[in-house]
């Protein structure tokens, strides 16, 4: 006779447990004082991936969305079209989790950059995705 349970993998972090299993999706169980609570994390995505940014063409901010399966070092930059890095928005260890940036077009230095093609690209762990965007004034 089947005993009710099922068998998860996951990862144990801060006294919280990670769990996923096929038919469930992913849960964080919270051990309390006589007490265990469970929430259901639907934001922990399957793959990485950056998404086409919107709105597209813009003026004056755009927003950038992408999505980490796992805990991974992350850097999102911008680029001109002779391949200058003109902005780093992101350069630091992410969760997992689905993410989003609201860019202003301006520089590291706070300069309003001119109208015109630019490139974003993700690097999260071994992936690496480039897009383009048009910035109208």
């Amino acid at each position: 006779a089947e005993s009710g349970w099922i068998n998860l993998g996951g990862s144990i972090s801060n006294g919280k447990i990670q769990v996923y299993s096929e038919t469930m999706g992913y849960y964080l169980l919270v051990s309390g004082d006589n007490h265990l609570a469970s929430q259901e994390l639907t934001s922990i995505p399957g793959s990485f991936s950056l998404n086409q940014n919107y709105p597209n063409p813009f003026n004056p901010s755009t927003t950038i969305k992408y999505q980490l399966p796992n805990a991974v070092d992350v850097r999102l930059e911008i680029y001109n079209v002779v391949g200058q890095v003109v902005r780093t928005l992101i350069g630091e260890q992410q969760s997992a989790g689905r993410y989003e940036y609201q860019w202003d077009a301006t520089s590291n230095n706070g300069q309003s950059l001119s109208s015109g093609i630019y490139f974003y690209r993700l690097q999260a762990g071994e992936f690496q995705e480039v897009n383009k965007m048009l910035l109208l004034k």
